[in-house]
């Protein structure tokens, strides 16, 4: 019985922490989700023509920083066809949400891919429009893992309909 007191209160002290971050990670996972949902909902007339995915998305200066508790800004739908690339961003730098459009021509699509100790597991492809740089990410639900797989799915989808080559 002596035994059991001490090591109930660690796996209380251990599991609390870990419950608060399941809970936010939770409830974070659902807002996007309902958001991107909205999306899909409101502009099925333009989501209708080439691909769309459901994304994180992470401007340059927010990418390259060192100190971050999420490597995302933003989560939103990112839309493709032979003309236009669009994103449709939620409440990007406290505006409200934002749309994006890039010329699908005047564009270039590379594979970041993982770079664990600046932005965790997940892994990026970055869209080049001029002097931006826009990393995105596909949406995993509450947690990054997995990430690879989509998110080259997704590099390899948007690289065909710019007609880029596939990086390797």
């Amino acid at each position: 019985m002596e035994f059991c007191i001490p090591f109930l209160a660690i796996l209380a002290l251990t599991a609390l922490p870990v419950g608060i971050i399941l809970g936010f990670a939770a409830i974070k996972a659902g807002q996007r989700k309902r958001f991107q949902s909205g999306i899909i909902k409101n502009k099925t007339h333009e989501l209708s023509t080439g691909v769309w995915f459901c994304i994180r998305y992470a401007s340059e200066r927010k990418y390259k920083r060192w100190l971050k508790f999420f490597p995302w800004e933003t989560s939103g739908i990112i839309h493709a066809d032979a003309n236009r690339l669009t994103l449709y961003l939620e409440k990007l730098n406290n505006q409200s949400d934002v749309s994006i459009s890039l010329d699908s021509r005047a564009i270039r699509i590379g594979w970041a891919g993982t770079e664990v100790l600046r932005n965790g597991v997940a892994s990026w492809l970055i869209i080049e429009a001029g002097y931006e740089r826009h990393y995105i990410t596909s949406e995993t639900g509450m947690f990054v893992f997995n990430s690879a797989s989509s998110t080259r799915r997704m590099y390899e989808e948007l690289a065909k309909i710019a007609n880029q080559p596939v990086e390797q």
